[in-house]
């Protein structure tokens, strides 16, 4: 018999499976109809035996099983004939090829479909159904009905069936065992593609079953382990993870489960182990273009962090190795969701939400492989076992994709910038050298900066900017072909620090002109740069605390002689940046927080000793190595040869820098009483000394500072404490003030935050009563407030702009005509007399942003704009009638009552008329004819003169180029008032339609018709704008429509 009659008698009993040959049965039984199927195949077959096995009283399941193991033997027979054909079984062929095939198949597409069906009644009907009676005798993660209630003879029948069905199903794919080829037929690739899950659940738990559970009628199944091996090395990544994860998910049984971990680590350890994870859990966003879940980035990040348990710490650490590296390398990824969840995974590790010794060991291995390359570190031996070091771009480009991918946490920012943040600084110090630098380069640098010392806390901060300038410079970074490479200091020559010879300084002094800011001796960090650097993050309890710490430093080494005098004067100089920079004026201002820079001048009056002309060096109190300053002091010294000169004390200087602080303190602290600190009265009594007997120098200083301590002890009594009429009030006011300080803010979201908490105070939900109180019920805050939202709209960028805009149009929602009366008097208020004359551009643009916020509050208005439609139109119509007034501002006006008449018309009713009136007049008193301009060109070409008269085409981008320009000329003027007529013209008609008969409708007289209609026809006919043509035919056209819906009313 022929392949191809062995193929088709198969073929044919696969059938009788599947198909009723009698006609069908009444009975919608599915048993009556499997049984019928079954008769009909071994009737085929010519099976007595198994027709007699038919006769017993057979249950629904255990007829469904017997259709599964026919199933089976069809499919066998079939996948025997095809092995026979394709001859795939040669020595040399190689075992773990593609289960493709290599020939043209013997069977036809029907022929397939009915094999793919008798394959998914294998599993439907055979495995998963034997699977789940004999896993209720295996230890699971949840209790299932039945336990504890086991029958064993019937679990021993089941796994011996289910024993047969894995190894015949394992030897279609491997016929001659796990050495052998692989099967290459159709059948073979339906299982890897469609039932690989399928065929895994029950291999695995099989295979792997513990053999504590093992006996001789349940024993494991150990050679069925190499054939699953085998079975997930002919699969793909995405397709063994999907397989793996889906029993990991539905199945209960804990040695599977624990498998399948295992077997899914092995898979992820794959080249593309991770691309496929990413692309089994993304598949659906992909397709479908939504937002990634937190959900799935939180399962990612454990599944990829995560050892199986038992491993040893070697291979922990091996795992990590290779996994992590593999892991960052998606950061610069193309794609936004691999990118974000491998950022997320980073985030998880170095921030985990429970800890571990697995975690602290991900961590640092992150950590290091980031940190390295930025601090000049290359990666250890171990360590390169699977991953090769970052070049510092790459780790600078990977550290801003983190940032911009995880939500903000100090603890996650802390732990991936304070280690580097010298190297990083160091960079930004190099940058700003170099005018040629890369600006994309130095913004990314100085962002890692500020979001580092935004959000670093107080202590960890000021002992990270103290490493920078106690640490100095390790290396030197460098650009070249290659991007950013680290050059240590060991590899660089020693700085040798030039002398200044007199010429040498007479030609720095005429270069500097004298500037304090010049760091003559290359000092790192530099003063300047340093301070505007803190100046930069803006903190102020920072600033503050190194402050006094460089102050308490200063102090300790102007003690000791064999001090590094450039280390002093590096100290100083960084001393005197920050007063000059980081006091008054700026919001990171080292005075505000007063407690510990008073604790520090305290202690200076305290510890030093007074100098006064002639003393012995014995006299006063003195410090450890006072005796060695003395030495010093009575050398010879140029300056005290003159005989009026007087000498300066060892300590004047100190004391000088104390007393002007605690000046500055006072003065910037103007709520700062003595009853809040104690420290006043001893600095009170300390200051007398100095004022008696100091040097000139100090004694005016010392009675300066007594002085205003007195004034400030003696009104204290009179100062009474600060009362709120409830706790509403006080958290507006912080509200208030919080928000002031977010919209000061130059990063985006900061200052939007700031809007949002302004728009909160100003909120209408009854519901939310955080800010509403008494701090709005006295109208405390609604002029600032306000005031706010009108700076606000005058923000170059969209996302403030249009924020505000809606704060404003809350603001008015809630408080009414009050603040709409502020705005209309902020947009037309002023125009009057010498006021028009002072408009600046910056005046124009405001009061034109301000305009398209009355704009907003109209739109909203809706039928409700009659309430305010009498404080609205007058001061806009009186802004039209003035000549003096800006074109831009008149024309901003004409569009703010066109949309008074798009929203309600009605409203406009009492003033219909003189509007329109007014709008005839303008256009008739403004229009600018062609013959003029014809001849105004005409004199320009004759008389060599271009200020009388302009070209009609630069007439538009006039009121562009100059807002404050006025010349009522200009066409977009015309246009403004031609709009508003259609307008105006279009509502009544729909008004005469819509309210035929009840009287209410806008009117016009008819001498005021005749009067438009000549008007807008000399205009379409002469006028030298096309637009102010088009849009005067388009209004006539209207007119004659409302000429004829007049003689219908």
């Amino acid at each position: 018999m022929t392949p191809t009659t062995e193929l088709a008698l198969a073929l044919s009993s696969g059938s009788y499976l599947l198909e009723s040959s009698s006609p069908p049965s009444s009975s919608p039984d599915l048993k009556i109809i499997l049984k019928e199927r079954l008769l009909s195949y071994y009737r085929y077959l010519g099976s007595d035996h198994a027709l007699q096995t038919l006769q017993e009283n057979l249950t629904l399941e255990d007829v469904q099983t017997l259709t599964a193991r026919e199933a089976l033997s069809v499919v066998d027979k079939v996948q025997k004939i095809l092995e026979k054909d394709n001859d795939t079984g040669l020595p040399d062929a190689d075992p773990d090829a593609d289960a493709t095939p290599t020939q043209a198949p013997l069977i036809g597409t029907r022929d397939l479909t009915k094999l793919r069906t008798l394959l998914a009644l294998i599993f439907k009907w055979g495995t998963e159904p034997i699977l789940g009676r004999v896993s209720l005798a295996w230890p699971s993660t949840h209790h299932r009905a039945g336990d504890g209630i086991v029958d064993q003879a019937s679990i021993s029948g089941d796994f011996t069936f289910l024993s047969s069905l894995v190894t015949s199903l394992m030897s279609l794919i491997f016929p001659q065992g796990v050495q052998g080829h692989v099967s290459q037929t159709l059948i073979t690739t339906t299982i890897l593609g469609r039932h690989a899950a399928d065929l895994l659940q029950p291999s695995i738990g099989l295979g792997w079953l513990p053999e504590s559970f093992s006996c001789d009628s349940t024993p494991t199944l150990h050679e069925v382990r190499p054939l699953v091996l085998r079975f997930l090395r002919l699969l793909s990544a995405p397709q063994t993870i999907s397989a793996l994860g889906g029993i990991l998910s539905s199945s209960p049984v804990l040695h599977v489960r624990k498998t399948c971990a295992a077997l899914l680590t092995k898979q992820l350890l794959r080249p593309d182990g991770i691309s496929g994870l990413f692309e089994v859990m993304f598949s659906e966003e992909e397709a479908s273009g939504d937002e990634v879940e937190i959900e799935k980035l939180d399962h990612i990040a454990r599944t990829l962090l995560t050892v199986p348990v038992g491993k040893k710490a070697e291979c922990q650490q091996e795992y990590y190795h290779i996994i992590i590296p593999r892991v960052i390398n998606f950061l610069s990824s193309n794609m936004s969701t691999p990118r974000r969840a491998a950022a997320f995974t980073v985030y998880r590790a170095v921030v985990p939400e429970k800890t571990s010794p697995n975690q602290i060991l991900a961590s640092s291995i992150i950590l290091t492989s980031l940190q390295n390359p930025l601090l000049g570190l290359t990666v250890s031996s171990q360590e390169s076992l699977a991953a090769t070091s970052l070049k510092p771009s790459k780790a600078l480009s990977s550290i801003v994709t983190l940032f911009s991918n995880t939500e903000p946490s100090s603890v996650f920012i802390s732990r991936m910038l304070s280690p580097i943040l010298p190297s990083i600084y160091l960079l930004s110090h190099t940058l700003n050298q170099f005018k040629t630098s890369d600006p994309q380069l130095k913004q990314t640098v100085d962002g890692l900066l500020t979001s580092w010392g935004k959000i670093i806390d107080r202590a960890e901060g000021t002992n990270v900017l103290w490493s920078i300038m106690e640490g100095g410079k390790a290396g030197e970074w460098e650009f070249n072909t290659e991007g950013l490479s680290w050059s240590p200091q060991s590899n660089r020559e020693p700085d040798v620090r030039p002398i200044l010879m007199p010429k040498d300084m007479q030609a720095t002094e005429v270069a500097d002109h004298s500037d304090v800011d010049t760091n003559l001796f290359d000092l790192y960090p530099d003063p300047v740069h340093f301070v505007e650097f803190l100046k930069m993050i803006d903190r102020e309890d920072v600033a503050s605390e190194l402050f006094v710490k460089l102050l308490e430093n200063y102090r300790d080494m102007k003690t000791h002689l064999k001090e590094d005098a450039l280390k002093i004067l590096h100290q100083l100089q960084i001393i005197m940046q920050m007063q000059k920079k980081l006091s008054e004026g700026t919001a990171s201002n080292i005075l505000r927080k007063p407690a510990h820079l008073l604790s520090f001048v305290s202690h200076v009056l305290d510890s030093v000793r007074i100098f006064t002309p002639g003393s012995d060096s014995s006299q006063g109190t003195h410090r450890g190595g006072a005796d060695a300053d003395d030495k010093f002091f009575d050398e010879d010294d140029s300056d005290d040869e003159a005989p009026d000169s007087e000498p300066i004390g060892p300590d004047d200087e100190l004391i000088e820098t104390a007393i002007n602080l605690l000046l500055a303190i006072l003065e910037a602290n103007e709520k700062l009483l003595g009853r809040d600190n104690s420290v006043f009265n001893e600095i009170f009594s300390k200051l007398e000394p100095l004022a008696l007997n100091g040097s000139s120098n100090l004694r005016p200083l010392a009675r300066e500072a007594r002085l205003v301590i007195t004034a400030r002890l003696a009104n204290e009594s009179g100062i009474g404490t600060t009362t709120y009429n409830g706790n509403s009030e006080e958290n507006g006011q912080e509200t208030y003030q919080k928000a002031l300080k977010l919209l000061q803010d130059p990063i985006l979201p900061v200052r939007a935050h700031g809007l949002l908490l302004l728009r909160q105070l100003v909120t209408t939900s009854s519901s939310s009563s955080t800010f509403k109180g008494a701090q709005f019920n006295n109208r405390s805050l609604l002029p600032s407030v306000l005031s706010i939202f009108l700076q606000s709209v005058q923000d170059d960028d969209s996302y403030i702009y249009m924020n505000a805009v809606q704060g404003l149009a809350a603001m008015v929602d809630m408080f009414g005509k009050e603040v709409l009366q502020g705005l209309l008097r902020d947009y037309s208020g002023g125009l009057v007399g010498l006021g028009v004359g002072n408009l600046s551009q910056q005046d124009v643009d405001t009061r034109t942003r301000v305009g398209e916020a009355l704009s907003s509050i109209i739109k909203r208005c809706g039928s409700a704009l009659g309430i305010y439609v009498d404080m609205i139109v007058p001061p806009l119509y009186a802004m039209i009638r003035a000549p003096d007034i800006p074109t831009a501002l008149r024309t901003s006006s004409l569009s703010l009552l066109a949309d008074c008449v798009d929203v309600y018309p009605l409203a406009m009713l009492p003033f219909v008329e003189d509007l329109c009136r007014g709008m005839v007049d303008l256009l008739q008193i403004e229009t600018v004819p062609i013959v003029q301009v014809a001849a105004g060109v005409s004199k320009d070409a004759s008389t060599q003169s271009s200020d009388e008269h302009h070209v009609p085409e630069q007439l538009p981008q006039a009121m562009d180029s100059d807002p404050t320009v006025k010349n009522s000329k200009l066409p977009p003027l015309r246009r403004a008032a031609l709009h508003f007529l259609t307008l105006l013209i279009r509502a009544t008609i729909k008004q005469i339609y819509d309210q035929l008969g009840s009287g209410t409708t806008l009117y016009f007289p008819r001498i005021l018709i005749q009067r438009t209609n000549v008007t807008l026809g000399y205009l379409s006919a002469s006028d030298e704008d096309g637009i102010v043509r088009l849009m005067a035919n388009e209004a006539k056209e209207l007119l004659k429509q409302l000429q004829q819906a007049m003689l219908d009313l």
